[in-house]
């Protein structure tokens, strides 16, 4: 085999940057050390001093990887250099060079803390030594660093707020930091070596523990609340995350459980929930909203009331639920701002239209700042109560026209007993035919006043008379013969009055009042004219035609419609028809009244 034409040029090394300290009198000797240096393949950058403040200066204004320095000069000498960079906690490797330093001296330098020594005639060996002592005081620097990070480490753990527990893969307890000894009571030696589990509180249904052990055997996190017990016996409640902690090879050794106290925040929370329980069943209607009027809490009461649920109400405000009284809302509102508080009746709507009158209590609650926050209301329905009162007034009123009727009655029957005692001495006078029929209207229309005096004093004194068998055909034809006789041509009457009506148990009296005062009530609805219809029918009610009229019940019964064209009862009054001293109510007395001027007209 034939040797190759040229031989293999070894490649040039990478040169390494060197800061080069020079503690040297010498400037020849100097420059002997810095082509050794980089001779051993560093590019060296240096500076050469020759005093304690010229070394001290240097140390100031810059960063050096190693210190050279003569063991003897004239003014200075490499021990007292030693001194000076290790009193400035500076580490730094330090070699001692030196024309001939013994053994005894050399040694006393090691033991103050040079890396190494060298004669200055043989400096063959100090580029290996530097890098050597580079090395060494990386290492140094980085086991100070790790030592340090695990100081600050330790620390941090010491004194976080949160307790922290390692333990190994079976559960065994191997460190608790000082917060969690003092949460749980144990101190770190009665923990120690431990099983977890003896902070178990006996509570936790055991799905919470099989979870656990499930997710972090896996290599997972978990998270979770736990309820445990301390070593006085006392419940308390943490937020617990426990992760894994895994070796070089990604096998899980231990784990390491940090927990949080929220004992307060669980005792709050149970105690908001019983108070929001407690206004639950409340039977007021209670709601919080905002000061901007959006309803941040709603309670069952305000359900029932309203109709809302909780879910629906909640987030909206008091206007898109139609709760607000336009007429009252802008004084209360100004009120609560004012004094805090305000109370009054409001009247309100329900989700299905339904008016409903509350009595409403509004408190002011402030934020810390003294600022508005929130309204506290409680409504309470009075709808009932406002109805009661409105029977008591009306009972009022009826008592006090029962006693305006009495009077009245009394009065009437003076007036008719001279035309009822008067008539039957007429007739034995009277022989013409016409003047018979007059006396004989004369009698009809005196017994009907007395009829309607005697109905009068019944009202007044309570008492509807004692009813009978009446034929309400006969009635209805004898007011539509008195309506077609006495009412204005332009009104036309359609009656319809059939002869199989049945009899009805009732006072004949008062059917005949109501009939024509309903007429009569009738003509003044059409002063331009226009049809006037009165019909009689026989009708039968099932059950669910009884149910849709209040009072009746599944059966026969007779029934009179009484209809015109006129203008109607306007709406606004139409539920207050049977209101005593009502303007309708007034308008059938006055009905009445003109029936009986009607009947002593005639």
């Amino acid at each position: 085999m034939e040797p190759p034409a040229t031989l293999p040029i070894p490649p040039t090394p990478a040169r390494t940057t060197l800061r080069a300290l020079l503690v040297e009198d010498s400037e020849l000797d100097a420059g002997l050390l810095l082509r050794e240096l980089r001779r051993s393949g560093y590019e060296v950058t240096s500076r050469r001093v020759q005093t304690a403040a010229d070394l001290t200066t240097a140390l100031d204004e810059s960063e050096w990887d190693i210190v050279l320095s003569d063991y003897k000069m004239p003014k200075f000498n490499g021990m007292d250099a030693l001194a000076i960079i290790r009193a400035r906690g500076r580490d730094l490797p330090f070699i001692l060079v030196s024309g001939a330093v013994g053994e005894e001296t050399a040694v006393a330098a090691m033991r103050a803390g040079a890396s190494d020594y060298f004669v200055k005639g043989r400096l063959g060996t100090l580029g290996p030594a530097v890098s050597r002592e580079l090395r060494e005081a990386a290492e140094r620097r980085a086991r100070r660093e790790s030592e340090e990070q695990v100081r600050k480490l330790y620390q941090a753990v010491q004194q976080a707020p949160v307790s922290l527990m390692i333990t190994d893969a079976a559960g065994r307890i191997e460190y608790v930091n000082p917060k969690f000894a003092e949460h749980t009571g144990y101190s770190f030696a009665e923990l120690k070596g431990q099983h977890s589990r003896v902070l178990k509180s006996g509570l936790m249904p055991p799905a919470v523990f099989e979870d656990l052990w499930r997710t972090i055997l896996a290599g997972g996190e978990w998270r979770g609340e736990l309820q445990n017990r301390s070593k006085d016996g006392a419940l308390y409640w943490e937020l617990m995350s426990i992760s894994p902690i895994r070796d070089a090879q990604g096998a899980v050794t231990h784990f390491l459980a940090t927990t949080l106290d929220i004992t307060a925040q669980k005792l709050a929370d149970q105690k908001i929930r019983e108070q929001a329980a407690l206004l639950d069943i409340a039977s007021d209607a209670i709601y919080v909203r905002s000061a901007e009027g959006v309803i941040r809490f709603w309670n069952r009461g305000a359900e029932r009331l309203y109709g809302w649920t909780a879910a629906e109400a909640q987030g909206r405000t008091l206007s898109e639920l139609n709760l607000q009284e336009l007429s009252a809302e802008a004084e209360a509102g100004a009120v609560v701002a004012e004094r805090g508080f305000w109370s009054g009746e409001r009247r309100q709507m329900t989700r299905q239209g339904a008016e409903v009158m509350v009595l409403s209590r509004l408190t002011l609650v402030r934020d810390e700042g003294g600022r508005p926050a929130y309204v506290f209301a409680i409504n309470t329905d009075i709808t009932e109560k406002k109805k009661l009162e409105e029977q008591f007034l009306r009972a009022q009123r009826l008592e006090s026209l029962g006693m305006l009727a009495a009077g009245i009655a009394h009065d009437l029957n003076n007036v008719l007993a001279p035309i009822l005692m008067g008539a039957p001495m007429l007739r034995r006078l009277a022989s013409e035919p016409g003047d018979l029929r007059l006396i004989s209207t004369l009698e009809k229309c005196g017994e009907r006043g007395a009829g309607l005096v005697r109905q009068i004093l019944g009202f007044a004194h309570g008492v509807g008379g004692e009813p009978r068998p009446v034929q309400v055909k006969h009635l209805l034809r004898d007011v539509v013969e008195v309506v077609t006789e006495t009412f204005p041509k332009s009104i036309t009457i359609d009656a319809v009055v059939p002869s199989d009506l049945q009899p009805v148990l009732a006072n004949a009296t008062q059917i005949h009042q109501v009939i024509l005062n309903l007429c009569v009530n009738a003509r003044d609805a059409m002063p331009e004219g226009g049809q006037l219809r009165l019909r009689g029918e026989n009708c039968v009610l099932d059950e669910a035609g009884a149910h849709a009229i209040e009072g009746a019940r599944p059966g026969s019964w007779l029934v009179i419609h009484v209809e015109d064209s006129g203008s109607g009862i306007p709406p606004e009054i139409l539920e207050r028809i049977w209101d005593p001293f009502s303007e309708v109510w007034l308008r059938l007395v006055t009905l009445a009244a003109n029936e009986l001027a009607l009947s002593l007209v005639i």
